[in-house]
């Protein structure tokens, strides 16, 4: 018989040897990045994010839609290219062209046009078929890629506002989920000032415009390189990634037609090379499939949400 005196002890002996429950092991949160942090690391991880040029209009997906965006994003992460306009009175909108016959059911110049007459457009799919879509606001845009991974490359037309642009992301605090497309160093520093914390894309192919923003101490981690369309100058882009600069490669154009064409999907693999950050194409879907350098993007780099 066990005497009483020695219970305790042996409470603690059997106690000591029985298993004990894990203690959880916590997975740390990721921390929390700007948009300029989020290219970053899509550099340093060896990823390619894809830019849809014209939003990625494919099939009955018009260009500059909403609609289209979400099947675009709902492939993956995406840089969306559109393109900025501004009402007759004052409302931003996304429209490509001068004119309203080529995508849309409209007609006459955009620029003659109230925002109540745009909005009863609908927009033309790629094969000129009429969709139930139509022409977004920029707010309305922006609104949608709030909660999404998707950042919004604006291309501003002539006659466009910046201050407008400005202040809408601003009111929509959307400021860190958009790039600016700049096509000289005086675009750019004039968007920079009324935005400082928003990324732009400047001209880096020959290196006049990126090279003299950056000597005048513009910020490196505030810019993309866009490199032009087709094969960039030989060195270019390792040089802008070694400077902390994300290269823009562009194969839109005749280059993604001739792939799709020839059934030559593989060579974007080449043409991308190791360096590059972002690749701008017309065919969205087709480079993703060739490239596959955007899988599981968003488990290894953080997104940042609109502030």
């Amino acid at each position: 018989m066990v005497s009483f005196k020695l219970l305790p002890a042996l409470l603690v002996l059997f106690g000591a040897c029985s298993p004990q429950p894990e203690t959880p092991v916590e997975t740390p949160n990721k921390a929390p990045v700007d948009l300029a942090g989020f290219f970053d690391c899509v550099r340093e991880e060896g990823k390619v994010l894809i830019s849809a040029h014209r939003g990625g209009p494919i099939g009955g997906y018009p260009e500059n839609a909403i609609e289209t965006f979400a099947h675009n994003v709902a492939a993956g992460p995406v840089l969306l290219e559109v393109d900025v306009r501004q009402s007759s009175d004052g409302v931003l909108f996304l429209y490509h062209d001068d004119d309203l016959g080529r995508t849309s059911t409209g007609s006459g110049l955009v620029s003659e046009k109230s925002w109540a007459e745009l909005s009863r457009s609908r927009l033309l799919g790629e094969n000129g078929q009429k969709t139930d879509f139509s022409i977004p606001t920029l707010e309305a845009a922006l609104r949608w890629a709030k909660d999404k991974p998707a950042v919004l490359q604006l291309d501003i037309k002539p006659d466009t506002p910046y201050q407008d642009i400005a202040n809408l992301l601003r009111q929509t605090s959307m400021t860190d989920q958009i790039v600016m497309i700049s096509y000289s160093a005086a675009q750019a520093r004039a968007f920079h000032k009324l935005a400082p914390a928003a990324m732009l894309s400047v001209s880096a192919d020959t290196g006049a415009a990126l090279d003299q923003l950056l000597q005048e101490g513009f910020p490196a981690e505030r810019a993309l390189g866009w490199m032009g369309i087709g094969t960039p100058e030989a060195g270019r882009v390792g040089h802008l990634s070694a400077m902390g600069v994300e290269p823009i490669v562009a194969s839109m154009g005749a280059l993604d037609r001739r792939l799709a064409d020839t059934n030559s999907d593989h060579e974007y693999v080449s043409f991308v090379g190791a360096e590059a950050v972002i690749l701008a194409t017309d065919r969205t879907f087709a480079v993703r499939a060739a490239l596959r350098r955007d899988d599981d993007l968003l488990d290894v780099c953080p997104f940042p949400t609109g502030n």
